[in-house]
């Protein structure tokens, strides 16, 4: 009993802190509260003022973490636009391999570039936090892994620039999560710094952020199954056992029961009320499952009908390599390579947001919080209804409408589950 007591009170101060990300204005770290930005271009768009950074004596000092797959990219420029000569230091490029410290005359040409081998600096699975430091007086400009005083990159400027702001970018088909402008808080559940330090160490090893997400959404009040979704190495469970109810056919997983539906060819529908799944603030969290080979269709439209203007998202598209989000029928706006996203040996969870007061619509793998997908509209669209289809000659099945079938249970009956519970060393509590 003791052991359960323990877990149950540390796990859920430590899922905050891994979790509450993508979409999100803020991120929980320990002993401090960030502003979040979800990158997906090359472009500098947000510019903020390095006022609040500089130290007397020309020096300048900033935090930031990075989540994602490659390339993170901060710009310390002269003004609100990168006309001007500014720096930019990139973190895990050419395929998360190497960093590198550039200089620019103004625009996007580069007139050095300072190279360092960093090889896996970056991870899709946690934030990597650095500190970047320049002196304007000396012309150093440095960066430095979080909690580590050796630098990662050096580099001295013999024409130093008087940078005033900073700003973030990626690469061309990335996504990557900031965490930046972080402020100090009192931590939840009044832990001391050494109980925080040693759940810390445990995530050293990239495993444990994985198996923590198998634990139930009730603990850290989600009202969706947190499983991670590993596409071509997936070891998770899932209940396949089949209920009838009424006229509605519905499935059973470890956590929840949802809607069973069999989609056949392009056409979509019938059309659901997106409305049990609209939040206060105008956020709507859809969680889609499909099983099949490819072309799972979701169309989040204005009518219960294909009339445009509508959103499409396509999971598994060209034979399983890619997946997209259409406005209309129209080309792609955001398209990216995922091989063997869609299943046809189980289900594959789907989180769809879609904020409709900023126009921005993302889609995640279920239990993950790093973005498939973002588009941010120009001009969006009010979304009522719902629907589903695949491809010609296709067919597909669809899990929709879940809800929780044990709000009480602690713990998620998985293989994942008994392997955390192992590495904690409270196995007993997989019999729960």
């Amino acid at each position: 009993m003791p052991s359960r007591r323990i877990v149950s009170l540390i796990l859920p101060v430590y899922i905050d802190l891994i979790l509450n990300t993508a979409g999100s204005e803020v991120q929980n770290f320990p002993f401090e509260t960030c502003q979040t930005e979800t990158i997906n271009q090359v472009h500098h768009e947000e510019f903020y003022p390095l006022t609040s950074y500089t130290k007397p004596g020309g020096l300048m000092e900033i935090k930031v973490r990075f989540r994602g797959v490659a390339d993170g990219g901060i710009a310390l420029s002269q003004n609100e636009n990168m006309s001007l000569p500014h720096y930019l230091l990139a973190f895990g490029s050419y395929n998360n391999q190497r960093s590198e410290v550039r200089k620019s005359s103004g625009g996007t040409s580069f007139e050095r570039t300072i190279p360092f081998n960093t090889p896996g600096i970056m991870s899709q699975y946690q934030f990597r936090g650095f500190i970047i430091r320049y002196n304007s007086k000396a012309g150093t400009i440095s960066a430095s892994s979080e909690g580590n005083e050796m630098p990662l990159m050096f580099w001295k400027d013999p024409n130093p620039l008087n940078v005033t702001h900073y700003s973030f970018s990626t690469w061309t088909n990335r996504i990557v999560l900031v965490a930046f402008n972080c402020k100090n808080r009192t931590s939840k559940g009044n832990f001391s710094e050494r109980n925080f330090w040693e759940i810390m160490l445990l995530d050293r090893r990239l495993e444990f952020t994985l198996k923590v997400l198998c634990i139930t959404a009730s603990i850290f009040a989600r009202t969706w199954s947190s499983k991670i979704t590993i596409f071509e190495d997936e070891d998770i469970d899932f209940d396949s056992r089949q209920e009838v109810r009424s006229t509605v056919k519905r499935m059973k997983f470890n956590q929840d029961t949802c809607q069973l539906d069999r989609v056949n060819g392009s056409a979509f529908g019938p059309f659901y009320a997106i409305e049990p799944f609209r939040k206060n603030t105008g956020l709507i969290e859809l969680v889609v499952r499909f099983k099949g080979p490819s072309d799972g269709h979701v169309m989040l439209s204005i009518n219960a009908n294909a009339s445009a203007p509508f959103y499409v998202i396509i999971l598994g598209s060209l034979n399983n390599t890619q997946s997209e989000i259409r406005k209309s029928f129209k080309s792609p706006v955001y398209k990216l390579y995922t091989k063997g996203i869609m299943s046809v040996d189980m289900f594959r969870g789907f989180l769809i947001r879609y904020n409709e007061n900023a126009g921005e619509l993302w889609v995640l793998s279920e239990g993950s919080e790093m973005p498939l997908l973002h588009w941010k509209d120009t001009e969006p669209i009010p979304v009522n209804f719902f629907s589903f289809s695949s491809f010609y000659q296709k067919e597909i099945q669809v899990a929709f409408n879940c809800r929780s079938w044990d709000k009480h249970e602690l713990l998620l009956p998985t293989k994942t589950t008994v392997t955390l519970l192992s590495s904690l060393g409270t196995t007993s509590l997989a019999k729960h």
